[in-house]
C-alpha cells in the first residue's frame, strides 16, 4: 500500500479494500473504495438488517380468541365462587375467601397450562408453538404465585377465625 496522505482535516486517507456485495454485482469480486482511515477503523461494518416478519391478522385473531377464552374462563371461575359463597363477616372470613378465590384460580390456571402445552393441532397452526410456550412459561409463574398465596391466605384466615397464632 502507498504511504498515507495527511489531509487538512487531520486524518489519513488512502485506498482501502472493502468487500461489499450488492444485488447486481458478483459476490466473489471485491470492490475498491477510498475511505478515510479514521472512518474505516472506528466504524464497524454493519450487517444487513433482518426484516421482522409481522404476524398475519389471522394469527393475531386466533391469539385474541384464545386469550379471550382464557379470560372468560377466569370470570366463570370467580362467578362460581361468588354464587356459592355465603355472607362474609370479619377479617378472618375475608382472608379465607381470598384464599379460596386464589385456590380456584390456581386450579384453573393449571388447566390452562395443560391446555397450552397439549399440542392441539389447531392452536399450533394458528397461534404458534413458540407463542404457546411463552404463554405456558408466564402462566406457570402466575400459577405458582396463586398457589402459594392460596396456602398463606387460608392458613392466616383460619388462624384469625380460631383466634390462634
Amino acid at each position: 500500500m502507498a504511504a498515507a496522505n495527511v489531509t487538512s482535516a487531520g486524518f489519513n486517507a488512502f485506498p482501502v479494500w472493502l468487500t461489499e456485495f450488492s444485488e447486481d454485482s458478483d459476490r466473489n469480486a471485491p470492490q475498491a473504495h477510498t475511505v478515510p482511515t479514521r472512518h474505516a477503523t472506528l466504524v464497524a461494518p454493519q450487517a444487513p438488517r433482518r426484516r421482522r416478519v409481522a404476524a398475519t391478522s389471522a394469527d393475531r385473531t386466533a391469539s385474541l380468541v384464545v386469550l379471550t377464552g382464557i379470560a372468560l374462563g377466569t370470570l366463570v371461575t370467580i362467578w362460581l365462587w361468588w354464587r356459592d359463597t355465603p355472607a362474609v363477616h370479619g377479617f378472618g372470613d375475608w382472608l379465607t375467601n381470598a384464599g379460596r378465590i386464589t385456590g380456584l384460580l390456581a386450579g384453573y390456571a393449571v388447566v390452562v397450562l395443560l391446555f397450552t402445552m397439549a399440542r392441539v393441532p389447531y392452536l399450533e397452526r394458528r397461534v404458534g408453538t413458540d407463542r404457546l410456550a411463552r404463554w405456558h412459561g408466564m402462566g406457570g409463574r402466575y400459577t405458582v404465585c396463586l398457589a402459594v398465596t392460596h396456602a398463606l391466605l387460608i392458613i392466616w384466615g383460619y388462624a384469625v377465625v380460631d383466634h390462634t397464632s
